[in-house]
């Protein structure tokens, strides 16, 4: 391997992009089963991995619209609109637990199930105030963590 090489794989490494990883989810139902697939493509230098994860959150937002913002400086107050975010839900599952050495330009797929319990909260968007559903993958790996986006998904 040349200097350039080695010099690539660590920054790589470093940085998160020695693999690229994306996610699918199949289902989206409170009373059903879901399934995510879990693609790792790696880059030009092989990897060994500890584990592949998924994320799995719920986040709740308020809006509050027109909010008189009283500065006692300033004889009249500002409005404007007051936003509150807050994770009511967030839990982590392993598709693998072992260490596996992944070759280079190479692509693996990894699959779970998993099943939201009776008790969790639908997605609504109303006026005022929405809830949302998100699912992230990543892979545990020496330096940083390589990870999905988070993909939005629907509970009803």
């Amino acid at each position: 391997m040349s200097i350039w090489k080695k010099i690539q794989s660590f920054t790589d490494k470093i940085t998160g992009k020695s693999a690229l990883v994306q996610l699918q989810i199949d289902g989206s139902s409170m009373k059903a089963l879901f399934v995510v697939r879990v693609t790792v493509s790696v880059s030009d230098s092989p990897i060994t991995i500890r584990k592949v994860a998924v994320r799995l959150k719920s986040e709740e937002t308020i809006i509050a619209r027109n909010v008189n913002l009283h500065n006692p400086m300033v004889s009249h107050g500002k409005r404007r609109d007051v936003k509150q975010q807050e994770i009511l839900f967030q839990s982590e599952s392993n598709l693998s637990i072992e260490s596996l050495s992944l070759e280079a330009n190479q692509n693996y797929e990894f699959e779970g199930e998993f099943v939201l319990s009776k008790e969790a909260m639908p997605t609504y968007k109303g006026r005022n105030a929405t809830h949302q559903w998100y699912v992230q993958a990543y892979i545990d790996t020496l330096g940083s963590n390589p990870s999905s986006e988070w993909v939005r998904f629907t509970v009803v």
